[in-house]
């Protein structure tokens, strides 16, 4: 009896324990089917906003008003803050790559920060450390902290990037190309010019081969390939490139685009460089104007292609125009980036060079040294804008009468750029262009021969005839041999000289300083006996200073120099020729003089 008691207790138990995992299991399938239509809707949410959203960017809204879509990213992101994807972690990890995306197109970095640093982790806490989400998290990464002048931590992302797209290779090769392109990039930005092209080759060579017919794909590896061949100085192959990459461009894409709107830019720097005014400033026009109608207003690439636009400004002596777009794009670029970005420094360096434009070197000399303390802790070693820098500095310590001073920072620049480039060089040329004139004024001619010889037969292989540097080396050089009583070998470049025009040239030398060494070649011409010659040039030179903006950045006052020059050359053609008037001449001129203001004045 007492068994079958505990028998039936036990089946009675038994039952209950048997119920209790049928209502269990039971209440796990109902949460399953929960979750499941939970992660649904979540994966749902996700997939709609993010497809959504692709149409936010520039290169997809091509102008059209996007307040409606930027709302829907700020309720996507707040989505995501709020936990509401945890159920469904791959989809928050789509949404946050779009959406982070999406912000740094629209240069809201510290939106897009949020949305991506935590991407990276997510994907591999997912996926582990071989998949595309890996991948794509970090190249997206990577671009802003670019954006973000974080250089070093930048490469680093792409690295790990291209080497987890490398183990994936036979999978997506449009994505390691991708990849490559982008470290070219990195590369280009941080001065490692020979690696830089190294990648760009690989990368459009894959391009090439995937898309045989040609693709946006193959548009932008012919865009790097411009790119690297610009600022490594070969200026033909450059523009090659550049007129490659556009054409393509126009050929998928009617009417504006982003990617169009940056070869414009491109190819009116390399032209404008090359020597052609007036196709370097129809580009560079078109590629502002394009970025207006493309971005929002204050938008950073507006504030970038601004800065380009005074660049030429300033070539072009339009120094008040230059001042203005100098101001907006520094307002825009300070209010969307921080302190010491790289884009911020060098739109401070066109202000400074400004300022040297109108004579301000007590403002340009520190601004100048901001710069180049500035850039060379963003980029330790060798560094194109590093050279730059110390170029300005030697510049304008001569500007400001202290030629020793300005020695070293243009000793430094030339060393620099001989480590930089290995063959021909706009900035080369330019480095060895401004010692020798330094090294000429102190009587260092022996010194400063070799280099106007070397500058001079660099510019006649890299830039187009007529440019404004050309003749500033030729003239310098010209009138070292006439000073140095060799007239033979200084009558061919006199006559280059006056076959010489300056009509497509953007020369990175002023008017008002070319104008002064040509003042200088007047004058020896004159000691020659050259009279008519002389005339010619020191007339020339003197209308120039009578008029440009930009004449008190020379050392002294050329115009009143000018005029001596020219009362002392008709004084001695009256001694030479007596009775033709040239003492008429001479006194005509005292009285130009006379009406200057004072040396300094």
């Amino acid at each position: 009896m007492l068994g079958t008691v505990a028998f039936a207790w036990q089946a009675q138990r038994a039952g209950r324990e048997r119920d209790r995992a049928i209502a269990a299991e039971r209440v796990a399938a109902e949460n399953a089917a929960n979750e499941a239509k939970a992660r649904q809707r979540a994966e749902l949410v996700a997939s709609f906003m993010g497809d959504t959203l692709k149409g936010a960017g520039p290169s997809v809204a091509r102008g059209r008003d996007i307040k409606m879509l930027k709302e829907m990213m700020g309720a996507a992101a707040a989505r995501i803050a709020n936990g509401d994807l945890k159920d469904a972690p791959d989809a928050e990890l789509r949404l946050r790559l779009v959406v982070g995306s999406t912000y740094q197109q629209l240069a809201a970095l510290d939106e897009a920060s949020r949305m991506l640093e935590p991407a990276v982790p997510l994907a591999r806490s997912l996926h582990g450390n071989e998949s595309p989400d890996l991948a794509e998290s970090l190249e997206l990464l990577s671009d802003l902290v670019q954006d973000q002048g974080d250089l070093v931590r930048a490469e680093a992302l792409l690295r790990e990037s291209l080497d987890v797209r490398n183990r994936l290779r036979p999978l997506d090769e449009v994505k390691v190309a991708g990849a490559m392109q982008s470290l070219s990039k990195m590369l280009w930005a941080r001065g490692d010019l020979e690696n830089s092209e190294e990648q760009a080759r690989k990368c459009l060579e894959m391009w090439r081969r995937i898309y045989p017919g040609g693709s946006l794909d193959v548009a932008r590896g012919l865009r790097q390939m411009c790119v690297v061949r610009y600022a490594r100085g070969d200026l033909t192959e450059a523009e090659r490139y550049g007129l490659a990459a556009l054409e393509m461009k126009k050929r998928l894409f009617v009417g504006d685009d982003p990617d169009i709107a940056l070869d414009l830019n491109n190819l009116g720097t390399i032209l404008l460089v090359h020597g052609d005014m007036v196709e370097g400033e129809k580009y560079t026009r078109e590629s502002l104007e394009m970025n207006q109608r493309l971005y929002p207003e204050g938008h950073l690439e507006v504030a970038r292609r601004m800065s380009n636009l005074a660049s030429l400004k300033l070539r072009q002596g339009d120094l008040s125009g230059a001042e203005k777009l100098l101001r907006d794009a520094l307002e825009i670029k300070r209010r969307l980036l921080p302190a010491d970005h790289a884009s911020i420094v060098d739109t401070l360096n066109n202000i400074a060079i400004l300022a040297f434009r109108r004579g301000d070197y007590e403002v340009a000399e520190p601004v100048f040294r901001e710069v180049l303390d500035s850039r060379r802790r963003a980029f330790p070693g060798d560094h194109p804008k590093v050279t730059e820098s110390l170029n300005n500095m030697g510049r304008v310590r001569r500007a400001q009468g202290d030629t020793a001073g300005s020695l070293p920072f243009l000793r430094e620049a030339l060393e620099m750029r001989r480590r930089l480039y290995t063959g021909d060089h706009v900035d080369l040329a330019e480095s060895l262009h401004t010692l020798g004139v330094v090294l000429e004024s102190m009587g260092d001619r022996a010194g400063a021969e070799p280099l106007f010889r070397e500058a001079l037969a660099m510019r006649r292989r890299v830039l187009h005839a007529g440019d404004a540097d050309t003749l500033a080396t030729t003239i310098c050089l010209a009138t070292l041999l006439y000073d140095t009583h060799r007239p033979d070998e200084a009558e061919p470049l006199w006559q280059e000289i006056k076959s010489l025009g300056e009509g497509k040239s953007s020369g990175t030398i002023s008017r008002g300083s070319l104008a002064s060494l040509k003042s200088q070649l007047g004058a020896s011409l004159a000691a020659q006996g050259r009279f008519s010659d002389a005339e010619l040039v020191l007339t020339d030179a003197y209308a120039v200073l009578l008029v440009s903006p930009d004449t008190r950045q020379v050392p002294v006052d050329y115009r009143r120099v000018t005029a001596q020059r020219l009362v002392k050359l008709y004084a001695a053609w009256d001694q030479a020729e007596p009775g033709k008037g040239y003492d008429a001449r001479a006194a005509e001129w005292q009285v130009k003089l006379d009406a200057l203001p004072p040396l300094g004045g």
